[in-house]
């Protein structure tokens, strides 16, 4: 762990943040000591631009914990990717639509993804696109 990011992220009282250096296949940006998503990523057969950026990505304590003791932490970069690509997973229709304005707009965007026993990962990033946290709802 290089540090905890709970300055950024204090609002959801998340403690414990561990920066997220897992994407495999993905070209990394590192700015001043921080490591960054960047490039393009995989959907199906072809390689597709982001729509945003993602900003610092950090994963919390907990969801890292659980994903690995389920033996589903392989699937963040896919999750990752597909948030970076819009497809925001199992997200409300309301939910649904301020996305899509908030790529407009600039405001927080938020994804879902759903595994088969309803176990549920979310992936928020900022307003400012500074940051993306991945995290379960619990951590919130």
């Amino acid at each position: 762990m290089r540090e905890k990011a709970t300055d950024l992220f204090a609002e959801r009282k998340l403690e414990q943040v561990i920066y997220f250096d897992g994407i495999a296949g993905q070209v990394r940006e590192h700015r001043n000591g921080v490591s960054y998503a960047a490039g393009t990523y995989a959907m199906g057969n072809t390689m597709t631009e982001p729509l945003f950026d993602l900003g610092r990505v950090v994963i919390t304590a907990n969801a890292q914990q659980t994903l690995q003791q389920r033996g589903q932490y392989h699937m963040v970069e896919t999750m990752l990717g597909r948030h970076a690509l819009g497809d925001w997973g199992d997200l409300d229709p309301e939910d649904l639509q301020a996305n899509n304005e908030a790529l407009r707009d600039g405001s927080r965007l938020l994804s879902a993804y759903c595994f088969d026993d309803h176990f549920k990962v979310w992936i928020i990033t900022e307003a400012d696109r500074s940051a993306t946290t991945i995290l379960l709802p619990e951590d919130y």
